[in-house]
């Protein structure tokens, strides 16, 4: 019942029967008072009948049951500047991004961070328009305020007007529109700090005063107007226009039909039409009086058009662009006005527009044709009175010839030049904060690389395209055909870009309507028209579904999709394991965010406030819901405040709008104070997390922002397990900051522990610096970083050309990683091997002749190799090298969690056996514990996390130490980590004695010889071993399992051991 009342109310509404509409709605809400659609219907009701500051009262009951519901709030915001509450009034219009229906008219998308305020103070703004002429003419004036704070403005513009606001802001730079859906990157752009809407400025500045003209015609083409217009006889010149409107819905109530509009006409007045779009018989509806120019038009030339109106006495429209545009000249206009007019002509009968001095208003009496007939009446006799004579000279009058000096603004006209690249899945103004910083941080990222950025946001794909239902549609000529033609445009914008990038994030799972088409697009843009093609910056999590055809699993589908792609970057370990179950090769990177926070962060002292702060989840359920409720009880009781902090950019999550109701209603009937935040930018997004005490929400990205600010946080379940390899990445163990289901009896007591001491639930800072590095994978395949450059052809051993990086292979666990995990007390030796270290540093004395010996250790494991190197070099090597020399090593390893320990120098005191006494005493012993000394510290850095395979580095060094590492790769991969070296390596090389003899040949090709080989094959030494073990050895797993480094072994030394000296050293 409720439903047919609600349908009941808006078919009265579009039929303009206001009152029955009215009565409708309020036996809808009698029936439901909560009901949006009731409520947003009884204030449209009363708004169209010019009762608006009741429809303000409804629309505040609504959002007080509906907080986040976006077409509640901006109906709210319409009301409030229509009933002069302006202060209120334009932050309230911050949510015209989130209605519904955005994505048929979805905001443009601008890849800069918002400006909210912050000092201007030798930055610079980009400021653009939105939605039509009207609105980019009435917000320019207020670009004066960010030239009057210190700030460089480049506004951007329709082509139409960037002459006439090229004249009015000449401090400014004018950015020609190039797209009305976006604002393309390019490299010839100057660099920009923040944006902004030219529709949001009045929320941070006052009005600019006085209201009077701001633009201006050409002199001479205003002369040349004058000129005309005096031919066609005397009296006053009037420019008329009486319709107005985008939307049909929109135009029925602004229009006054043209026989209606045609009785202002009368004979002691010359009346032209401004009548955008009219055709000559619409012209000759309204009078055969009516004089019409069919050039110039205003849909076309704007500039023209603006030098016929300053040649007017008069303008008499109705609200459309003509008004604005007559009143931004400063010519005397009159507004004829519906009942029910948009909220920025307040709800007055009569008066003059806030925004131009010059525009009178009067309002229609009555929503019906009989009410503009009386509104055409007073307009006629308005003009009747006006104090300026109808015989005045019109060379007098308006605007003066000499009116233009000085030297207009700079026009920039964007081209596309260089590297192109289509950024798909655009999520800068979709779904909350943390994906606009994410989407913003792969698109700086991005930026080092390219010349030319386009995008095409994740709403598009919502709306565009058939959907994949087999395995066969990525490969099917027919499907393709529907794609084409249903999609021309994004067909249009895979061609005209070098490289497709698709920005994952969490989207790419299962087998929805989404995922299916970014991987079918994703697959397309490669096979069918070359591209380099990425998926990047994601999770992948294909599940156990099937495709619709019932006979296509959702992980066949994305196998061969991944296979097809130039690289695919992932955010956490779960999605890299995905992956490889699947036989793709991907890289294991992170989200972006972080590169957002480095760049536009928070300052790094934000002070902590005692506010604990509650997200949302996909996920979220009734169960959360009163977990969290119980959280912010404890949390008032220790006299913290409780903030919900929600919002986005644009086009809210619907399950963020679901997810605050039912916890401000939850709090509300607890009795417990809480606030309710919608940041109005990234910074202030970042800085409420930032400034907690506690986070807790079931959101990725509020964990990264809190995780990469200190603050400690829970973390609830999602859609798909990413939240737990998250953890993984941080390194915080589950039971510390996760929050399942099953956890939310227990919630309090993790939040009492994370909240007794600062370490708990902290992410170690070499950990985020590694993640920091790791994020950059996401941009550095697109310019052939860590690949083998293209003109380093090299063949080595066994006839493998290397050249790609897409030929690299990124390991989904390394065999290191699992050898210590099972605790094979080899792993992290020291002194493995005594003769070997004695030979390296001899050989390195023979070659080098510098006061700087440089070291990198390959695949350091937790450090012992480099530590062993370093206490080496110091109390064994040093004090008889010849001359003064400084030993530099650096070390790395592919698995983070190693090198985050392995900087740590600290080691359990099992680890001495094996050592010498002397060698113990270079150790600093605590109990059960030993560190590296500061000395040799002082020798060690650590780089950020590299695969030795196809990571290059950015410098040479004299020695190159892979060792055993080779172990756990394949014989193509072994070359190409040879190769790899051999680029970088001045003098000598390291590994392994008991590697295939392959690896020999491979040296050997690349100019290496062995210099150290006092070793048995390991099939020799271990060989009684082999049958009890049962493997093979050629196995990769041959290595781990069996204990590798038993130091009372007799085989030990030959384990460990083979030195290659480049030849030509």
């Amino acid at each position: 019942m409720v439903t047919a009342w609600e349908n009941l109310c808006t078919a009265y509404y579009d039929q303009q029967e206001f009152a029955l509409g009215l009565a409708a709605a309020e036996r809808a809400r009698h029936l439901k008072p909560e009901s949006p659609l009731a409520i947003r219907g009884a204030a449209n009701c009363l708004a169209a009948m010019g009762r608006r500051a009741e429809a303000l009262q409804v629309l505040e009951v609504g959002i007080h049951y509906h907080p986040a519901n976006g077409e509640l709030r901006i109906h709210h915001a319409w009301e409030l500047m229509a009933n002069g509450q302006f202060a209120q009034g334009w932050r309230a219009l911050e949510w015209r991004h989130s209605r519904q229906g955005i994505t048929d008219t979805p905001p443009r998308s601008v890849p800069w961070p918002r400006w909210n305020g912050e000092s201007l103070v030798g930055k610079t703004i980009l400021v653009y328009g939105e939605q039509g002429i009207g609105d980019e003419i009435m917000f320019a004036p207020w670009v004066q305020s960010i030239l009057q704070a210190g700030g460089r403005c480049l506004l951007e513009c329709e082509p139409r007007l960037e002459q006439l606001f090229a004249r009015a802001f000449p401090q400014c730079l004018i950015l020609r529109r190039e797209d009305r859906a976006q604002i393309p990157w390019h490299a010839q752009l100057p660099p920009i700090d923040y944006c902004i809407s030219a529709f949001s400025l009045p929320l941070y500045f006052q009005q600019p005063s006085p209201r009077s003209a701001y633009l201006t015609a050409v002199p001479q083409r205003v002369a040349y107007w004058r000129e005309r217009l005096t031919a066609l006889g005397p009296g006053r010149k009037v420019g008329i226009s009486w319709r107005g409107g985008l939307s049909a819905k929109v135009r029925a109530i602004r229009s006054i039909p043209p026989d209606v509009f045609g009785e202002l006409v009368d004979p002691q007045n010359v009346y032209i039409s401004l009548q955008y779009g009219a055709t000559a018989a619409e012209v000759t509806r309204v009078s055969h009086a009516l004089h019409y120019f069919s050039v110039p038009n205003p849909l076309q030339d704007l500039e023209e058009f603006a030098a016929l109106v300053s040649a007017l006495d008069v303008v008499v429209s109705v609200d459309n662009s003509t008004i604005h545009l007559a009143g931004a000249l400063g010519i005397k206009t009159l507004m004829l006005l519906p009942v029910y007019s948009e909220w920025r002509w307040g709800n007055a009968p009569t008066g003059v527009s806030p925004w131009y001095q010059s525009v009178d208003m009067i309002r229609q009496p009555v929503a019906s044709e009989a009410g503009w007939r009386e509104l055409v009446k007073r307009a006629r006799t308005w003009i009747e009175h006006l104090e300026t004579a109808p015989d005045k000279p019109l060379a007098e009058a308006n605007i003066p010839l000499d009116c233009v000096q000085g030297t207009p603004a700079e026009i920039i006209l964007p081209a596309a030049t260089g590297r192109a690249a289509l950024l798909v899945g655009d999520t800068h103004y979709w779904y909350h904060w943390g994906c606009a910083c994410t989407s913003l941080g792969l698109h700086e990222g991005l930026r080092t690389c390219l010349d030319t950025i386009r995008v095409l946001p994740l709403c598009r794909l919502h709306a565009e395209g058939p959907a994949p239902d087999s395995l066969a549609s990525l490969d099917s000529a027919e499907f393709f055909d529907r794609f084409e033609k249903s999609c021309a445009d994004i067909v249009e914008e895979i061609k005209a870009a070098d490289c497709v990038i698709v920005n994952g994030e969490g989207s790419i799972h299962g087998v929805g309507l989404l995922p299916l088409r970014l991987l079918y697009l994703a697959y397309v843009a490669k096979t069918r028209y070359g591209k380099r093609v990425a998926v990047v910056n994601h999770s992948c999590y294909p599940g156990e579904a099937w495709l619709a055809d019932g006979r296509t699993p959702a992980t066949a589908y994305y196998a061969k999709v991944y296979s097809a792609l130039d690289q695919a970057v992932v955010r956490e370990e779960i999605s890299f394991k995905n992956l490889v179950a699947l036989g793709c090769k991907p890289a294991l990177g992170f989200d972006c965010l972080p590169s957002f926070l480095s760049q536009h962060g928070s300052p790094a002292a934000l002070k902590r406030s005692r506010k604990v702060v509650f997200g949302g989840s996909v996920s979220w359920s009734a169960e959360m819901v009163a977990c969290f409720v119980e959280l912010a009880r404890w949390a008032v009781q220790r006299r913290h405040t409780v903030e919900i902090l929600s919002g986005s950019k644009a086009y809210l999550a619907g399950d963020e709008g679901g997810f605050v109701e039912a916890l401000v209603l939850a709090l509300e009937r607890a009795g417990l104070a809480h606030n309710l935040l919608f940041p109005l930018s990234e910074k202030e997004w970042l800085s409420a997390i930032g400034s907690a005490a506690l986070v807790v929400s079931g959101r990725f990205h509020y964990s990264i922002a809190a995780a990469f600010q200190g603050v400690p946080f829970l973390v609830a379940e999602s859609n798909t397990e990413k939240i737990t390899g998250l953890l993984a990445a941080l390194a915080i163990p589950p039971d510390i900051a996760a929050l399942p289901r099953s956890a939310y009896p227990t919630a309090t007591q993790k939040a009492r522990h994370l909240l007794r001491d600062e370490k708990n639930g902290r992410v170690s800072p070499q950990r985020l610096d590694m993640l920091r590095e790791r994020t950059l994978l996401n941009f550095a395949w697109c310019d052939g970083k860590n690949a083998v450059p293209d003109d380093a052809q090299v063949t080595i051993g066994n006839s493998f050309n290397v050249a790609k990086q897409s030929e690299c292979l990124a390991f989904a666990e390394p065999v290191m990683l699992r050898a210590y995990h099972d605790g094979h007390k080899g792993a992290t030796a020291f002194f493995r091997n005594r003769p070997f270290l004695e030979t390296f540093f001899s050989l390195l004395q023979d070659v080098h002749d510098g006061t700087r010996v440089k070291v990198l250790v390959h695949a350091c494991s937790v450090g012992a190799e480099a530590w062993s190197l370093a206490l080496w070099w110091l109390h064994k090597i040093q004090p008889s090298w010849r001359g003064a020399v400084t030993l530099d090593i650096a070390a790395t390893d592919i698995d983070p969690s190693f090198l985050e320990y392995a900087q740590q120098g600290t080691y359990p005191a099992a680890l001495l056996e094996g050592m010498t006494q002397e060698e113990k005493s270079w150790f600093l012993q605590d109990g059960n514990t030993f560190s590296v000394p500061d000395a040799a510290r002082h020798l060690v850095r650590f780089l950020p996390s590299m695969n030795f395979v196809c990571d290059a580095t950015s410098e040479a060094f004299d020695a190159i130490l892979i060792m055993n590492a080779l172990t756990y790769v394949t014989a193509k991969e072994q070359s190409m980590a040879l190769a790899m070296a051999a680029k970088n390596a001045r003098y000598v090389m390291g590994i392994t004695a008991f590697h295939p003899d392959s690896i020999y040949d491979d040296l050997g090709h690349i100019g290496f010889s062995p210099c150290m080989q006092s070793h048995q094959k390991i099939h020799e030494a271990w060989g009684d071993r082999l049958s009890s073990a049962k493997l093979e050895p050629d196995s990769p797993e041959y290595s781990w399992r069996l204990p590798p480094y038993e130091t009372k072994s007799p085989d030990y030394h030959f384990r460990y051991g083979t030195l290659f000296v480049r030849r030509s050293a």
